[in-house]
C-alpha cells in the first residue's frame, strides 16, 4: 500500500483553493504525514544588486518577502484548522520547475500538489508553476488541481495502460491503482477503472455502440479480466470493486478520457505521464499533458517506469545542500 509521509504544497497568492487543501489535509491524516507549503518567487530575481531600476532594492525586497511570509502563514493557518499537525513552510527564489524539483530531491516529498492558473484548463505556464516543465523533471507524483472545481462526486477515476485488452496490474499500472486506491481510502470515494482501446473501424458504430458481436463479447472479457487482476490487488486494501466500476473505452486516450470524464465526472484522475522532454515533447506530446488540459477536475500524474527525467539531479542536491 502507497503511503504518502511527506507532501509538498505550492502555493501562489493568486490562487487559493481551499479544495486544494482539503485534500492535503484528508491524506495528510490518512497516513500522519508531514505538510510543506513553498512559494517559489519569481516576480525579482533574489540578488537585489541586480535590481538596477529600483530606487531602493532593499526595502522592495524586504516588502516582498514579508507580503510573500504571510501568505504562507494562512495556508499554514487553514491547514490547522483543518486538523494537520506537522506543517513547515519555506520561501524559494528562482526558476520554480527547478526550486520545486530541488526540494523533492532533498527533502523527498513523495507528492507534489498546486493549482492551475485557469479555471477550465491547465496552461503551458501555471503563472510561477509551469505544469509541463514540472511534469517533466520533478521525479515525485503531482497532483494539479483548478480554481473552483466541480461538487465532489466521491470518485477516483484510475486510467490503466496496457497493449489492446492485454492489462497487466504491474509496474506503471501498480502505480497508478496504487495512487487511486489510497487517495479513495483516504477520501472515502470509490475507485473507477479505464481502459481505452484503439478502434481502426467506422468511429460512428463506435459513438452508437454498433459494434459486432464478436468484438463486443472480446471486450467483456478485456472488462472481466481487469476486474480479476484489480480485486486481487485491491485486496491489500479491503477494497474491491464490480462490473459497472470498469470501463472500456475506444478511442485516443486525450478524447474519450476528457469526455469521460466530463459525462461521469469526477474528485481525481490518475494518470502516468512517459514525461517526455525536449524534441521528442514538442513532436509527440504526452497523454497527460493533453488531457490535463481539457478535463476540469483535478489531475494526479504518475510517473511512469521509464521515466528519465531531464534534469541534473548532482547538481540540484548540491545546491540545496548549500542553501
Amino acid at each position: 500500500m502507497k503511503r504518502f509521509n511527506n507532501i509538498l504544497i505550492c502555493g501562489h497568492p493568486d490562487r487559493v483553493d481551499l479544495k486544494l487543501l482539503e485534500h492535503a489535509a484528508e491524506i495528510a491524516k490518512a497516513h500522519q504525514a508531514r505538510i510543506k507549503v513553498v512559494h517559489t518567487i519569481t516576480d525579482y530575481p533574489k540578488d537585489v544588486r541586480t535590481w538596477w531600476n529600483v530606487r531602493n532594492p532593499g526595502m522592495l525586497r524586504d516588502k516582498i518577502i514579508r507580503e510573500r511570509e504571510e501568505f504562507l502563514d494562512g495556508l499554514v493557518e487553514s491547514l490547522e484548522t483543518l486538523g494537520v499537525e506537522r506543517i513547515s513552510k519555506d520561501l524559494l527564489w528562482g526558476e520554480p520547475a527547478v526550486e520545486i524539483t530541488k526540494q523533492v530531491l532533498h527533502d523527498q516529498h513523495d507528492l507534489v500538489m498546486l493549482v492551475s492558473k485557469h479555471r477550465g484548463k491547465a496552461s503551458h505556464s501555471i503563472h510561477g508553476y509551469p505544469s509541463m516543465d514540472l511534469l517533466r523533471q520533478c521525479p515525485s507524483p503531482i497532483w494539479i488541481t483548478k480554481k473552483k472545481v466541480k461538487p465532489r462526486k466521491h470518485r477516483v477515476v484510475a486510467c490503466l495502460g496496457g497493449s489492446g485488452g492485454e492489462v497487466k496490474i504491474a509496474d506503471t499500472n501498480a502505480k497508478i491503482l496504487d495512487h487511486a486506491a489510497t487517495v479513495a481510502r483516504a477520501q472515502g470515494s470509490e475507485i473507477q477503472i479505464i481502459h481505452v482501446m484503439p478502434h481502426y473501424g467506422d468511429q460512428k458504430k463506435v459513438e452508437k455502440h454498433q459494434l459486432n458481436h464478436d468484438l463486443t463479447a472480446y471486450l467483456d472479457n478485456v472488462r472481466a479480466e481487469i476486474k480479476i487482476r484489480a480485486n486481487e490487488f485491491l485486496a491489500e486494501y479491503d477494497s474491491s470493486i464490480d462490473d459497472a466500476q470498469v470501463h472500456i473505452l475506444i478511442g485516443t486516450p486525450t478524447t474519450v478520457i476528457p469526455e469521460f470524464i466530463e459525462l461521469k465526472g469526477a474528485d481525481l484522475v490518475v494518470m502516468a505521464t512517459a514525461a517526455r522532454s525536449g524534441l521528442p515533447g514538442m513532436i509527440v506530446g504526452n497523454a497527460a499533458e493533453k488531457v490535463l488540459k481539457r478535463i476540469s477536475c483535478p489531475l494526479l500524474v504518475v510517473k511512469s517506469d521509464s521515466f528519465n527525467a531531464q534534469f541534473n539531479t548532482k547538481e540540484a542536491e548540491e545546491n540545496s545542500s548549500t542553501a
